[in-house]
């Protein structure tokens, strides 16, 4: 990451180092930003599969986990092993952009949620969204790598449309009706009536009710 937001850390040797004046932003709604894409990274994963709400390991945890120190995974693959650099391009890109934000931590993880404790202020918003920006275009990158596949047919109605279903044609061109308007996937959400797109799955997520408000 080439962006290096400041923000505001307290005083002494913390506090940010002369910088231009940055107009003020909207603080509750670039903070609600941040804790939504960092909980996307660091958070369990939860999925509602058949009424029943499951959860997985953090994005970032699989991603981790992915590489091949990490699981007991035998023999070799040149499809597995570019998949592996992938990820490991991605960690070291995350960690490192990560620990330059917040240097003292004891993870990742961790650093992420010092981040999001700090004490902003109006001026620190393009700071907060560009960091809020990085998180959340990481973590569609690690659902694309590890679970391109992954999809989930919801039955509740479209916050958009209010369609509760939708067709769409088959493998053997046939129109059928799908399981529910909203397929969603580790990368996001559509609705396959209005062809809507969300991406922050833990703001539908209480828009439909299936997490608690804020």
């Amino acid at each position: 990451m080439s962006a290096q937001p400041q923000g505001h850390q307290g005083t002494g040797s913390d506090a940010p180092t002369g910088q231009p004046a940055t107009p003020d932003g909207h603080l509750p709604s670039a903070l609600q930003r941040l804790e939504d894409a960092i909980a996307a990274l660091c958070d369990p994963v939860q999925h509602v599969v058949d009424g029943k709400r499951r959860q997985c390991d953090p994005l970032y945890t699989q991603l981790r986990e992915s590489l091949p120190g990490n699981r007991g995974t035998g023999g070799t693959n040149a499809g597995f092993a570019g998949c592996w650099i992938t990820a490991l391009d991605l960690l070291t890109e995350i960690d490192t952009a990560v620990s330059s934000w917040q240097p003292k931590g004891f993870d990742t993880p961790h650093r992420l949620w010092l981040i999001q404790a700090r004490p902003w202020r109006p001026q620190d918003v393009a700071s907060i969204d560009q960091i809020s920006d990085a998180c959340t275009s990481w973590a569609q990158e690690i659902a694309a790598l590890l679970s391109p596949e992954l999809k989930l047919a919801l039955t509740d109605p479209c916050p958009n449309c209010g369609a509760t279903e939708a067709h769409h044609v088959d493998r053997g061109g046939e129109r059928v009706r799908s399981a529910g308007a909203l397929t969603v996937t580790l990368a996001g959400c559509r609705c396959g009536a209005c062809r809507e797109v969300w991406t922050d799955l833990h703001w539908l997520g209480r828009v439909l009710g299936h997490l608690p408000p804020t």
